[in-house]
């Protein structure tokens, strides 16, 4: 189906690219578009949906793995955070853990905190935990990164929570 546009009832339109869809595997592996396409929204009577807080590429990779459950994802921070962003949007919540999961297996002492802010954000209650355990087992290196100094700045009482707990070895 995911090769053969020719019968896609649905459109997918990412600034002027329309990518055509269908709406029984979205409506089957996302909720949200289920509910969506379940109502008498606009985008149902239009046959399309206006996508605009997500790349391209992202939606791309999350039609991709609506259609295939194919998740092949390099390295690249920004782009997982992206598609994460997006797997928890529409609530392709098996995409949000593989994403989840390759994120953290990429927290580094200068983006642990930037990956603390994302799973905070999606009340990713689990991830937050595992990067919480990294900032506690590498808290000397952490600290002394300009991105913690950042944080301290935008996100005071969690930083000064977590400087507290690892003092008191929370």
């Amino acid at each position: 189906m995911l090769e053969n546009p020719g019968n896609s009832d649905v459109f997918l339109q990412v600034g002027d690219e329309r990518i055509p869809v269908h709406w029984s595997v979205l409506c089957s592996r996302s909720p949200y578009f289920k509910k969506m396409f379940d109502s008498r929204m606009l985008e149902r009577m239009q046959n399309s949906v206006i996508i605009t807080d997500s790349s391209l590429v992202t939606v791309k990779k999350l039609i991709q793995f609506l259609y295939t459950a194919d998740f092949v994802q390099g390295d690249d921070l920004q782009e997982l955070f992206d598609l994460y962003y997006a797997a928890d949007k529409y609530e392709v919540m098996d995409l949000r853990t593989l994403c989840g999961h390759k994120i953290v297996s990429n927290v580094t002492s200068d983006n642990a905190c930037d990956i603390l802010q994302l799973f905070h954000r999606h009340n990713d209650k689990a991830l937050k935990m595992e990067v919480m355990d990294f900032i506690r087992s590498h808290s000397d290196a952490v600290f002394q990164t300009e991105v913690w100094k950042m944080f301290e700045v935008s996100e005071p009482l969690m930083a000064e929570l977590i400087s507290f707990c690892l003092k008191k070895n929370c």
